[in-house]
């Protein structure tokens, strides 16, 4: 269920400052990456990247299931709630390992 991401958003553990205490819950079930653009499946709740879920509903073998399955898949926005936690995190720039030491914040 893994769909590889190189494009905007792209953020891994690694680049999360304190990303190791960071809940599961904040990172996409399928590209792995901090959720972007979240969106929820409105039968199980699962989030998802709004490109992923995308990705998978366009791929016609999947019948516009949600990826677990639980019933064909309607879009629910992500609770704002949600999204202003995914806010509060700091990210370490791309370009740290060039001696960057910025320190960003994810955008709404």
């Amino acid at each position: 269920m893994t769909i590889p991401s190189t494009e905007e958003g792209s953020i891994d553990r690694d680049r999360i400052v304190n990303g190791d205490l960071v809940p599961d819950e904040y990172f996409c079930p399928m590209c792995q990456y901090l959720l972007w653009k979240p969106c929820s499946c409105s039968s199980c709740q699962h989030l998802f990247c709004e490109k992923c879920i995308r990705i998978w509903l366009e791929n016609s073998n999947n019948g516009n299931k949600c990826p677990f399955r639980c019933q064909p898949f309607e879009d629910r926005r992500c609770p704002p709630y949600f999204q202003s936690l995914l806010s509060r995190l700091n990210i370490h720039c791309r370009n740290s390992s060039f001696g960057c030491r910025e320190i960003l914040v994810t955008v709404k």
